[in-house]
């Protein structure tokens, strides 16, 4: 059975200590069969909105089968807190669904679990990020802070010159950046991108997502699929290698509390 209590939370002041961000809504929905879990948590959440001075709608699911029905009919979700050990249909195993079934990529998934053992299980389904219970709201705080500084960069643009004129593409279409001696390759979903520059200047003005993984890679984080020690593969299956100096830099960034690279 599923739970749906929805909530708009409209926010008048922010609290001071914490990055406040005006104008912003999130829909935001808890999974998780533990009923007073989800209670907490949706208590937090609303507590941290208050705090950032943004607008929630929370819904809360105790089955991964009644969320699965829910998205099906094309409902909105934003942020998903998804436990892994649901009784039926687990956490992972819809978070494939909404990858895969729902070819849905926007959806922020974060899964909650007691155990910290899912490895490349879990990145395989692309989550944003992975809490251990009992779950803190400083805990959730910086999910949902980190979550809404990724939406801020979604549409940011970069700008590069070619001869005499100036262009822009969306930081969202580049997959990664690629040095060249003298020159940038910037590869898109779409077309290859050649202009004159550094790539340590690109990495200096680039957005979060961005990462430095050799000294000629600049990757985009949201367009990996797979990786391991040495390399990395791109949405586009091209394969990157991750230089010696890189390694735990990106093995922190891309691997998940408690999760190990395969």
């Amino acid at each position: 059975m599923g739970y749906n209590r929805r909530r708009a939370l409209i926010i008048r002041k922010a609290a001071g200590g914490f990055m406040v961000f005006k104008n912003k809504f999130l829909n935001i929905a808890v999974c998780d069969d533990d009923k007073i879990l989800c209670s907490e948590i949706e208590t937090m959440l609303n507590q941290i909105a208050e705090q950032l001075n943004i607008h929630v709608d929370i819904s809360v699911w105790f089955s991964g089968e009644t969320l699965q029905d829910y998205l099906n009919k094309g409902n909105r979700v934003d942020v998903l807190f998804l436990d892994i050990e649901l009784m039926r249909l687990s956490g992972i195993d819809l978070g494939y669904y909404i990858r895969k079934a729902l070819n849905n990529i926007n959806i922020q998934i974060v899964y909650i679990s007691f155990k910290t053992s899912y490895a490349m299980k879990l990145f395989k389904t692309q989550p944003y990020d992975f809490l251990v219970k009992p779950i803190h709201e400083s805990d959730l705080m910086q999910v949902i802070q980190g979550i809404l500084k990724v939406a801020e960069t979604k549409n940011q643009i970069f700008n590069y010159q070619n001869g005499r004129e100036i262009y822009s593409i969306e930081y969202d279409a580049i997959l990664y950046f690629k040095s060249d001696r003298h020159k940038v390759l910037a590869v898109t979903k779409d077309k290859n991108i050649v202009f004159y520059g550094k790539l340590n200047d690109v990495a200096n003005e680039a957005p979060p997502p961005f990462l430095l993984i050799h000294k000629s890679y600049l990757i985009n984080r949201d367009y990996v699929i797979r990786y391991t020690f040495e390399f990395i593969e791109m949405k586009n299956h091209d394969l990157l290698p991750i230089s010696k100096a890189y390694q735990k830099e990106v093995r922190d960034k891309l691997c998940y509390r408690g999760e190990v690279i395969e």
